[in-house]
């Protein structure tokens, strides 16, 4: 007797299939092909994983040959299907249509995409990472985090200031760091801290003159404390569910540097020592959790402190003065009207 062909089998029969297969004369090298994709239990011909199984007429002995795996060739790119040199903009047409419904993005594709854009699209690189972050739960990587904050540092346009000057090079750091700070986006989970100095407090340093110094300040602070918090294993402390749903898209678990820190509060004080609360502020929640602060960091914050207590020093003294006068002018005016 010989067996052929596909027999369509499920988890619960799987066993007695098998022994059906030892009993069996297989003659002329027949298969019984198994179909290991319990949930479906679809009926195929041509299953991706199959075991054959043979026997002779002499001793009925059956031997299990290795397993054979198919693989379906992947589908071509849907950029594949765009002119040379297209856009940004274009690609990400298509792949809104593509993958539309909430299927999963190619890594591939979404980097081809960052890779062509060109100046004033940082606003559409914003928008794709709290789209895809939104829509298709798109987890972004390490090394894309990087390129797409470079890129949209690198791309970023202010309206009223097409020139490459210092204002315009704080627009762009506070353009960045503004999306880093957003968990919309999904940089908080994967940008690394080396990232994070070179593309947004460096250049926020950097333009000491902009009109930007209350915002930056309040943007340095945001991000130590976005740092901090990544750093300190909050998983720890969530719920089972937002833990696992929080380490799900987490890719880099790195808190801030020394040097991090270091250059937050030379945001915070550049030309204005009254920040020095905050600061302190920053710096005691910093070290609570058991990081050290540099020496330059230290005496940074004893300079400004200085100077807040010697300039409200110089406006009590200058209060005293003014009192002083006051009274004198009315001790004066009292003697002429007596005299």
């Amino acid at each position: 007797m010989t067996s052929y062909g596909c027999i369509r089998v499920t988890k619960s029969s799987s066993s007695a299939l098998l022994l059906l297969a030892r009993r069996c004369q297989v003659v002329g090298g027949g298969e019984i092909a198994v179909n290991n994709n319990y949930n479906s239990g679809v009926r195929v011909w041509n299953s991706s994983v199959a075991t054959s199984y043979s026997s002779s007429l002499a001793g009925f002995s059956t031997s299990t040959s290795d397993n054979v795996v198919v693989k379906k060739e992947r589908p071509p790119s849907v950029l594949t299907s765009l002119e040379d040199g297209f856009k940004a903009r274009e690609a990400w047409s298509a792949i809104t249509k593509k993958y539309a419904g909430g299927f999963p993005v190619r890594h591939s594709d979404f980097q081809q995409i960052c890779s062509q854009t060109e100046v004033g699209d940082s606003k559409l690189i914003l928008h794709m990472l709290s789209h895809l972050k939104r829509c298709n739960r798109f987890i972004i990587q390490p090394a894309e985090a990087d390129q797409v904050m470079s890129a949209m540092s690198q791309n970023y346009r202010n309206d009223d200031d097409n020139d490459d000057s210092s204002s315009s090079v704080v627009d762009a750091a506070l353009f960045v760091g503004r999306a880093f700070v957003d968990k919309d986006t999904g940089l908080y989970f994967a940008a690394s801290v080396d990232t994070v100095e070179d593309i947004i407090l460096k250049p926020l340093l950097s333009g000491e003159e902009a009109p930007h110094s209350e915002e930056a300040a309040g943007l340095a602070v945001d991000i130590i404390y976005s740092l901090l918090y990544r750093g300190s294993r909050p998983y720890q402390y969530l719920k089972k569910r937002a833990a696992r749903k929080y380490l799900k898209q987490l890719e880099c678990p790195v808190g801030p540097y020394p040097s991090t820190f270091h250059l937050a509060i030379q945001i915070l004080l550049h030309d204005n020592p009254s920040n020095i609360t905050a600061a302190q502020k920053l710096a005691k929640r910093y070290v609570a959790t058991n990081r050290t602060v540099l020496e330059q960091t230290t005496q940074l914050m004893v300079t400004a402190q200085e100077e807040v207590d010697n300039a409200a020093a110089a406006a009590a003294k200058e209060i005293e003065d003014s009192a002083e006068t006051t009274e004198d002018e009315a001790a004066s005016e009292e003697t002429e009207e007596k005299s």
